[in-house]
């Protein structure tokens, strides 16, 4: 069984936030089920009780939807006059691909799996090194090689594609919380001993004591690292240069401060899932954060992407469901891209998507919408336990089924 069990998101790998280069980040977005049932909604009107700061409200927020609109419109389906399970897709051009059993078109055009293609969905495939041996998996994350995990204070990576033995890339840690890649290579993480740099060969550079434990986040921007740590039955938002000097605690006393995301060197949004809370950080003006929304029920997870955020918290009706708003991670204005989202516990985002678990045929799947709102499309099913965390990379997805690090082409 996964102990306390840690998700990782995918933050900035592909085009980070605010031009602060290749960041690949191991963090806490957790774990669960959902239930299907999008309702595609593309542009929403803010809520009632929407809490824009400083007066923004739903002409922000109109504005700001156009915008994104514009920038990831879903392009036309070509297919739509095709055949029942049929797709035109290049090179033939013409309907004459299977939708559920071709390897290079599976599912939709140019999703061309690792492995086999069946019922419109590629294999899911084990990443080597992880299997059964993996019973306490804190994180997880994927590059365009890699698969990165957290076990029992060490942190691990395994070549996607190649298979073979995986590779110790960290020490030993007590409470080893969170890893970040950074642009040179080099290793970043946060445990109870503190905040430390390691080269990939094992051995780590110490650089500061963390005043209280860690918490679940951690990011760069290419001065500075920015962390979450309990401190006193509270919560800080601690910065420190990368070489460990040149501390500031930019939140303090804060209720239980979770996911951070990095808006632009300087400056995080920070959430706190227990306080239904999303909150702005910053160096210019350290001590003093901002709670720019508010009064969220049930807030699972925030990730961010080229200047958007993502929240999953429950719907208005005090029920089960969930849903996925957007939110400019500037003006703070949100439009809701999809609800209906049963007990949804997972949040990942890429160019185009974002992916969510739900629940499917007594076991789970992982779909995916488009970010500016539509009709959910299944990237895979058949998942045996409750997802434990969705990342992305350029080509695949991966998540922890049980004490499984699996992946597939997405």
């Amino acid at each position: 069984m996964i102990a306390r069990a840690r998700a990782a998101a995918l933050l900035a790998a592909f085009g980070a936030v605010g031009g602060c280069g290749a960041l690949l980040n191991l963090s806490d977005v957790g774990y669960g089920d959902a239930d299907g049932g999008l309702d595609g909604s593309t542009a929403d009107t803010p809520r009632a009780d929407a809490t824009f700061a400083d007066g923004e409200g739903a002409d922000a927020a109109a504005s700001d939807v156009a915008r994104l609109d514009g920038a990831c419109a879903t392009p036309p389906d070509l297919s739509a006059d095709c055949g029942a399970g049929l797709l035109r897709c290049e090179p033939a051009g013409d309907c004459v691909y299977s939708a559920a059993t071709d390897r290079n078109h599976c599912g939709v055009c140019e999703r061309a799996c690792d492995g086999t293609c069946a019922k419109g969905t590629c294999a899911q495939i084990p990443i080597a090194g992880s299997g059964g041996a993996v019973a306490n998996i804190r994180a997880v994350a994927l590059d365009a090689v890699w698969g990165y995990w957290l076990v029992d204070g060490q942190a691990y990576r395994q070549a996607v594609d190649a298979g073979g033995a995986s590779d110790a890339i960290t020490g030993q840690y007590a409470g080893l919380w969170d890893l970040v890649v950074d642009t040179d290579g080099r290793f970043y993480h946060v445990s109870t001993g503190g905040f430390e740099r390691s080269g990939g060969g094992g051995g780590a550079e110490h650089l500061r004591d963390i005043a209280g434990s860690p918490g679940a986040r951690l990011v760069l921007d290419d001065a500075r690292a920015y962390w979450t740590e309990g401190v006193d039955g509270g919560g800080d938002i601690g910065s420190a240069l990368k070489d460990g000097g040149g501390y500031v605690s930019l939140a303090s006393g804060q209720v239980a401060p979770d996911d951070i995301v990095l808006v632009h060197p300087g400056q995080v949004v920070f959430a706190s899932r227990a306080a239904g809370t999303i909150q702005v950080a910053d160096l210019a003006l350290p001590g003093s954060p901002t709670t720019r929304i508010q009064s969220l029920v049930r807030l699972r997870a925030v990730v961010g992407r080229d200047g958007w955020g993502y929240y999953l918290a429950g719907a208005d009706d005090g029920g089960t469901d969930f849903e996925i708003w957007r939110f400019d991670l500037t003006t703070f204005a949100r439009s809701k891209i999809a609800g209906g989202l049963d007990d949804a516990d997972n949040l990942a985002v890429d160019d185009t998507f974002v992916y969510a678990s739900t629940r499917l045929d007594g076991g789970f799947a992982i779909y995916r919408v488009p970010k500016c709102g539509g009709a959910p499309s299944l990237v895979t099913g058949g998942v045996t336990f409750a997802p434990s965390g969705v990342v992305v990379s350029s080509k695949h997805l991966a998540w922890v089924d049980g004490t499984t690090l699996v992946q597939t082409t997405k």
